[in-house]
């Protein structure tokens, strides 16, 4: 886990890395990969309460950055799997034999 608390001693006003730091602190367990994008995104003038995707839950109301990140890490692990389960599929069928 990376110590935010250096990069809020860069900022002297209206310091995004506050924001930071109480959302890592809220949202619990964080990787270091999600912690660098994270930091990236924030660093480029974002709030970590948007996302690049505009991921939205069930009510409409926008995903955060490390949730909506998350949503997409899932998404993709799910179609490499139907990829996975597709191609298994398509080899037993085509040793199959059919009978005419």
């Amino acid at each position: 886990m990376m110590n935010i608390t250096t990069y809020c001693g860069k900022c002297k006003f209206d310091c995004p890395h506050k924001e930071l730091r109480e959302y890592v602190l809220a949202i619990g367990y964080i990787t270091d990969a999600e912690m660098n994008d994270l930091l990236e995104w924030v660093e480029a003038g974002n709030s970590v309460y948007d996302n690049p995707n505009y991921y939205a839950d069930e009510r409409g109301k926008s995903l955060d950055y490390i949730s909506a990140m998350r949503v997409i890490e899932e998404q993709l692990a799910e179609r490499e799997s139907f990829q996975r389960y597709m191609g298994e599929k398509q080899l037993r069928d085509e040793e199959t034999e059919v009978p005419f």
